[in-house]
């Protein structure tokens, strides 16, 4: 049994001063291998929200072996999104290579030189149809109000919520690259937000 603890502070004392980095930013201590996962609880958010009023708004944490800094103050968000250190993304081996042969893609899961590139491109794409214009806020009024309205017309009735809103937020993509309506009781409109929905 004693060797058990003495090991086991020996595991602890090795984590906290040779593999936490010295600079690293303030935090609750974690275990090793597991880090801070079973700290979080069911809701992590009310716990950086705890963890904030005693580490501040910079918590530094590691999800398993990913070192991780958690941000929660909006100044802070917006210089650190300005900062090239924060331009990174993390290597989910899981997610690329279930979504892309393992190979890293597009604006989510790319980093550096590649990722200026995906954003670049997909920005001049989004402002070519009008992105950030007056005349995009109004396609989207337009499928807004167009949203009201269906849900006007089912009042008293159950709905599918999801259908309903996937149809609204589908026409008003189309609306904004194709510069059309669309007739959400077209029977192939239908169909096609049934299979997105299943």
């Amino acid at each position: 049994m004693i060797p058990g603890l003495i090991l086991v502070a020996v595991g602890l004392v090795f984590w906290e001063y040779l593999i936490r980095p010295r600079q690293f930013v303030p935090g609750p201590r974690g275990i090793p291998i597991l880090g801070h996962l079973h700290l979080l609880g069911p809701q992590p958010h009310k716990t950086f929200i705890k963890w904030k009023k005693l580490y501040g708004p910079m918590i530094g944490i590691w999800l398993g072996s990913f070192r991780t800094v958690v941000i929660q103050d909006a100044k802070l968000v917006r210089e650190g999104l300005n900062l090239s250190a924060f331009s990174g993304r993390p290597a989910l081996k899981a997610i690329t290579v279930a979504r892309s042969g393992g190979v890293a893609k597009g604006i989510f899961f790319t980093d550096g030189r590649e990722w200026s590139e995906q954003r670049r491109f997909a920005l001049r794409a989004l402002r070519e149809v009008g992105f950030g214009t007056k005349h995009m806020e109004g396609k989207v009024q337009e499928g807004i109000q167009e949203l009201l309205e269906t849900l006007k017309g089912k009042e008293g009735e159950p709905i599918q919520a999801r259908s309903v809103f996937q149809a609204a937020v589908v026409s008003a993509l189309w609306r904004i690259l194709f510069g059309r309506h669309v007739d959400q009781q077209n029977p192939e409109f239908k169909d096609a937000i049934n299979r997105i929905s299943s």
